[in-house]
């Protein structure tokens, strides 16, 4: 595979983590109101216990690089959920002009 492939490749998969990443965020922000508090540790750690376990023997991930990252998700879901942001409705899809 050539350099300009992988790179294409590479582009494409940070799309779509992006995009995962704000349906995250956005899902984040719903259960904000269906819990008693924003923080909830035990479930933070399941959550890292749980990506651990599954990239464990079969990844080139390390665990200090998912507490980064999934640390920094946690972290952005938890002040999603502590702004006083004003959910809207509209009609049509969402990103629909």
């Amino acid at each position: 595979m050539s350099l300009d492939k992988i790179r294409k490749k590479i582009d494409a998969i940070d799309s779509e983590l992006l995009s995962l990443l704000n349906e995250r965020l956005e899902l984040a922000l719903r259960t904000r109101n269906l819990k008693p508090a924003v923080r909830d540790a035990a479930r933070e750690n399941e959550i890292m216990v749980r990506l651990k376990a599954r990239a464990a023997g079969s990844s080139v991930l390390a665990d200090a690089f998912i507490d980064r990252v999934f640390g920094g998700v946690i972290e952005e879901s938890r002040r999603v959920q502590e702004q006083p942001l004003e959910l809207i409705g509209f009609q049509g899809e969402h990103g629909a002009f």
